[in-house]
């Protein structure tokens, strides 16, 4: 069966659900957060896919879909492109993912803030520097002080504070209720007063330049920290994100270890391990 790969971008209008005309493009420097260096470069993409040794599924006979066409593809999406919650410049490319076949090319010379196609180059970048098979690996350490735990954050956004036995919201999440339950092995009985945060992993800017005051925390995005439970929410489920997102990582440790103060901080250097968590594969 043919496959086809559409790649749609949103330039003025709804943006990811805000009524709204924002400008996200280039005419502003963007500066990045700082990540730290891969511990080993990931195998190249393309060398990857050449040693695929998989063969295409094929369809049996009489269920071969005809192959696309231009004006097929044109009529399909007419509808769809001309919404008006869309604004004035959606631009859009379709092509024949087996031929190569451009089916659909609507303002493609013309610069428009992405959607949710981001996401996809995003992912690549992620692979250019990381093993698919990488995870992260969250700790929490013995603070400064008698009583103080230091939450490391690894940039994990899927760590859950989902109870135990409730779902979390991504996939074989790491569960903040396993780090507490290994934190209080390793205390033996002492009484946890405080949680620290230590969020040192990442530097610079926590949200990008152009982002409006309300993007995070939204229902879609939060200020980009190291430490995060269900990716930036103050609980799980939850339909807003939070402003603090490492803040709520930690008062989700907190409230696991039977209520603790809450702030921010530096593991000391050497630091005992009292709890680790990873995440599902990158």
């Amino acid at each position: 069966m043919p496959l086809v790969i559409v790649a749609v971008l949103v330039g003025a209008g709804l943006y990811a659900g805000i009524g709204q005309t924002r400008q996200y493009l280039a005419d502003r420097a963007f500066r990045p957060i700082v990540v730290p260096a891969a511990t080993a470069p990931a195998a190249d993409a393309s060398a990857a896919l050449a040693g695929a040794t998989a063969a295409p599924v094929t369809a049996s006979a009489g269920t071969v879909a005809p192959s696309p066409s231009a004006a097929g593809i044109a009529a399909a999406l007419a509808n769809k492109l001309d919404v008006p919650g869309l604004g004035p410049s959606v631009a859009a490319q379709v092509y024949d993912a087996g031929t190569g076949t451009a089916l659909l090319s609507r303002g493609a010379a013309t610069s428009v803030a992405p959607a949710s196609t981001s996401k996809l180059f995003t992912a690549a970048a992620l692979l250019r520097v990381r093993r698919a098979s990488d995870r992260f690996t969250t700790t929490v350490v013995q603070g400064s002080s008698p009583g103080t735990v230091v939450l490391v954050g690894a940039g994990d956004p899927t760590l859950s504070a989902a109870a135990s036995g409730q779902p979390t919201e991504y996939a074989e999440a790491a569960r903040i209720s396993d780090l507490a339950g290994q934190v209080k092995k390793a205390l033996a009985g002492t009484a946890v007063t405080d949680v620290e945060v230590d969020g040192s992993l990442f530097t610079g800017p926590s949200t990008a330049t152009g982002w409006a005051t309300d993007d995070a925390p939204s229902s879609y995005a939060s200020p980009i920290t190291a430490a995060m439970v269900d990716a930036g929410r103050d609980t799980p489920n939850a339909s807003s994100r939070s402003g603090t997102p490492d803040l709520a990582a930690g008062q989700a440790l907190a409230e696991a270890l039977a209520g603790a103060r809450v702030g921010r901080g530096v593991a000391p250097a050497g630091a005992k391990v009292l709890g680790t968590v990873r995440s599902a594969p990158v």
